[in-house]
């Protein structure tokens, strides 16, 4: 049997309420103005230094490896752990500059996996897997508004502007949001995306 298409509006209306309460809550966390406009800045500027590496949300090319792209620019496969501490960072109101991600590239302190197989930790240029604060551990669902997919082909050869620009959808604050990990599910819902968007940009 076909699902229904729209769906019934008492159910709809029912979706609706919960996306625009928990957009409305207070318990919500969420990012100041001023830290968002932080984490654009810095992440603009290190999109645009090619000696910066990209981080990439891919986790089937080899997270932590170094990969060399046609363009000379250092990409590194990731799963959703950038994600996570970028904006754990955020929501302590925290804004490193250009030169702290230098300094924690150097030290391999930038999180870009969960956990790594041993074949990835062999191969590995970053192998950094724990963050100073856990969103999961928190209880937390982290999601993206606008989405992230990078879609099929060789990183090497993907146009570099497309890379820059999945970056910072990747690791944006502003394009993050979070949901009780209990209701993980909802993250997914495009009228909870909706809600959340519509009350972050009031």
């Amino acid at each position: 049997m076909r699902c229904p298409n729209p769906l019934p509006s008492d159910l709809a209306a029912h979706v609706t309420a919960i996306a625009d309460a928990w957009a409305s809550c207070g318990d919500r966390p969420r990012v100041t103005p001023d830290v968002r406009n932080g984490w654009s800045r810095l992440l603009d500027d290190w999109a645009n230094d090619s000696e910066m590496p990209l981080l990439v949300r891919r986790s089937g090319a080899g997270r932590g490896r170094a990969i060399r792209h046609v363009s000379g620019r250092s990409l590194v496969p990731a799963d959703n752990s950038p994600a996570h501490w970028s904006l754990s960072l955020a929501l302590q109101s925290e804004v490193p500059t250009l030169g702290d991600i230098r300094t924690l590239f150097e030290r391999d302190s930038i999180p870009i996996a969960m956990i790594l197989s041993r074949k990835e930790r062999e191969q590995a240029r970053y192998r950094c897997t724990r963050s100073a604060v856990s969103l999961n551990e928190l209880g937390w669902k982290v999601a993206h508004i606008e989405d992230v997919a990078l879609g099929r082909g060789e990183l090497e050869t993907m146009p570099i502007v497309s890379l820059r620009s999945h970056f910072l959808r990747f690791l944006m604050p502003s394009n993050m949001f979070v949901v009780p990990l209990e209701w993980a599910g909802l993250a997914e819902l495009s009228r909870m995306i909706e809600s959340i968007k519509a009350k972050d940009a009031s």
